[in-house]
């Protein structure tokens, strides 16, 4: 099944804490529900001393994923403005993204 959202799309944040936050699609989830964005809904992690090697103790911040809902494709003219996707079928039966507001296709 195609998506409308892949994995190295430049993304801008619909809802939440960092709403009109771009960044780029590193993971997508296998049932296409949620999606992890570089930059974007970073959370902090206390982490305790443990006897198990490699393991510090200390502060990270560590990116979380977020539903593929709060997010849209990145406009490729406007800045910080995501632009509905959908699917449009070419002369050759070649099945493309395009945005709805112009027809233009998504890359």
């Amino acid at each position: 099944m195609a998506t409308k959202i892949r994995v190295g799309d430049t993304v801008v944040v619909r809802k939440g804490a960092d709403k009109g936050a771009s960044g780029k699609v590193l993971k997508i989830s296998a049932d296409n529900t949620r999606v992890l964005v570089e930059g974007v809904n970073i959370r902090t992690r206390h982490q305790k001393p443990n006897v198990r090697p490699n393991v510090d103790a200390g502060i990270y911040k560590e990116p979380k994923m977020m539903s593929i809902a709060n997010v849209g494709l990145a406009h490729p003219t406007k800045k910080n403005v995501s632009g509905r996707v959908g699917f449009n079928v070419d002369k050759d039966g070649n099945k493309k993204r395009v945005f709805k507001a112009n027809g233009k296709e998504a890359k």
